[in-house]
């Protein structure tokens, strides 16, 4: 891979991209319409529940990482974004569950973008430090 100074890079979680937003609008639609219905109370505070969990994931969970020539890497989220280097990534494991995301360790921290685009991501830290622990 060869870099290009001024050049950004960005791996994204299409996931979080495509996935999320209709699953939102759908389940949100659900809790709307049992909320409403005086026999569906029970099943509308479920659907409130799952809604609540995944809309706090979506916020939280970077969809993007931004690499820059210098080897800085920014994970971004809605609410929140995290700075690092290829340098200071030690680690990267494979969480799995309801999907399958990277989780990169540096600096006592952890950052974790989705499959699709941190497989790239995970190949670019593992090139420029070969020492990092890959998957």
């Amino acid at each position: 891979m060869e870099i290009v100074a001024n050049e950004e890079q960005r791996f994204y979680s299409t996931a979080m991209l495509v996935a999320a937003p209709p699953f939102l609008l759908i389940w949100g639609i659900f809790m709307v319409a049992a909320l409403s219905d005086k026999s569906g109370r029970q099943v509308g505070v479920f659907f409130t529940a799952v809604w609540a969990i995944a809309l706090f994931a979506l916020l939280r969970n970077p969809y993007v990482a931004v690499v820059r020539s210098d080897g800085s890497i920014t994970f971004r989220a809605l609410t929140r974004t995290i700075k690092t280097s290829a340098d200071a990534i030690s680690r990267i494991s494979i969480r799995r569950g309801r999907s399958i995301s990277y989780v990169f360790h540096f600096n006592d921290r952890t950052a974790s973008l989705g499959w699709d685009g941190a497989q790239g991501l995970s190949r670019y830290v593992v090139e420029r430090n070969p020492l990092t622990q890959g998957p």
